[in-house]
């Protein structure tokens, strides 16, 4: 698959419901949802191929390796962090 790319979302139910659709094309379920815990709040995790700003403000992830790969556009505020698949650091992704 390549690079991947872990993105922490916090579990806003209109955004899950289209990125549980949106996983349903995909031949691996690249979306988890950690419920809320003692120690954690609860997040949703998408593997993404590629992170990118939309032209509206949005943030578009790609959740599979090629151009006709499915995609959901989330609000830049539900995003928790980005962090790269080697080192689980964070990354930056949205150009100005």
């Amino acid at each position: 698959m390549g690079m991947e790319i872990f993105v922490m979302l916090h579990p806003e139910p209109v955004t899950y419901r289209m990125l549980a659709a949106a996983a349903v094309q995909c031949p691996i379920n690249p979306v988890k949802h950690f419920p809320e815990a003692p120690n954690r709040q609860e997040c949703v995790q998408v593997k993404c191929t590629r992170v990118e700003a939309t032209d509206y403000g949005l943030v578009r992830l790609v959740l599979g390796p090629n151009g006709q790969s499915p995609a959901v556009s989330v609000r830049p505020e539900l995003l928790m962090a980005v962090l790269d698949s080697e080192d689980r650091l964070p990354v930056g992704f949205l150009s100005d």
